[in-house]
């Protein structure tokens, strides 16, 4: 009885995973047709082709930060299935709603032994440190409002607002979760570097862009963190849009701004796929 239970959890939150891969579907086709990759030339697509594997493989932090959590809520887990898990559940954040992936990954674990409790709990203080890594991100965006502010400044600021809540976290609270957030703000980083790329790819003339790396990492990282806190945008669609196009309007030609957000978008969705499929073929193991 058992382990019929057990399949029967492990195939809901493998249905869950593959919906979520057929929603993925639909918006990039969505955004594709919005896309002339033909008038941008063989090596900008070439470059922009390149940039949903760096994405995609940088997920497995994600895995790892979650294998952290769980870990603090008492539950410790293969790397494998961690990366496995949450590769597959990950998808599912494009089902409108935005909450599946959170259900896919409740039921995968519990399919394989990991108590309810605890994956509930890993869940929670990972919403929460996704929120908390989001806004440390804050000091990036500060020159938005106070334009004489230099870069090395607001790099100086972020710094210490990253590595005092990595020190408080581990010193008051746990060792696990701290090393969770180093790991949540290192894939925001590169998510952040990664929508600099496609803005530096798509631009003809290098001197029509007034943004500092720093300012346009923090942009996108505070545009993800409303997104991820809005309620049923499913992957923040359209919300982190919006956000980019506001703050970066006197940034970039708006016309380039434009394309970059729906070639970026076109790379995050890419590269959840590809993390989805290389998850999907690793073994799942327990300990």
């Amino acid at each position: 009885m058992q382990s019929r239970y057990k399949r029967l959890v492990s195939i809901v939150g493998f249905a869950l995973g593959i919906t979520g891969a057929f929603f993925v579907g639909f918006k990039l086709y969505d955004y594709i047709d919005e896309v002339n990759f033909r008038t941008l030339g063989f090596l900008k697509v070439l470059y922009l082709s390149l940039l949903p594997f760096i994405y995609g493989i940088s997920g497995i932090l994600l895995a790892v930060s979650w294998r952290n959590i769980l870990t603090f809520t008492g539950k410790s887990t293969d790397t494998y299935f961690a990366i496995k898990t949450y590769g597959i559940s990950q998808i599912a954040k494009y089902i409108p709603g935005n909450i599946f992936h959170l259900a896919s990954r409740q039921v995968i674990g519990a399919g394989y032994g990991i108590p309810h409790s605890a994956l509930a709990k890993s869940a929670f203080f990972e919403i929460l440190l996704l929120v908390v890594s989001g806004s440390l991100f804050l000091p990036l965006v500060l020159p938005f409002l106070f334009k004489s502010l230099s870069a090395y400044f607001v790099v100086f600021l972020f710094t210490i607002a990253v590595l005092s809540a990595y020190f408080l976290i581990g010193k008051f609270i746990n060792n696990f979760l701290a090393k969770s957030l180093g790991l949540h703000v290192l894939f925001l980083c590169i998510s952040g570097l990664v929508f600099f790329a496609v803005l530096v790819i798509l631009l003809d003339d290098i001197n029509t862009f007034s943004g500092g790396i720093s300012y346009i990492i923090g942009v996108y990282v505070i545009a993800w963190l409303v997104g991820l806190v809005t309620p049923g945008a499913p992957a923040g669609v359209g919300i982190r849009e919006i956000v980019l196009l506001f703050l970066l309007n006197s940034t970039v030609p708006e016309s380039v701004l434009v394309l970059s957000i729906v070639c970026n978008r076109i790379v995050t969705i890419s590269g959840d796929l590809i993390f989805y499929l290389l998850s999907s073929a690793l073994p799942s193991k327990k300990n």
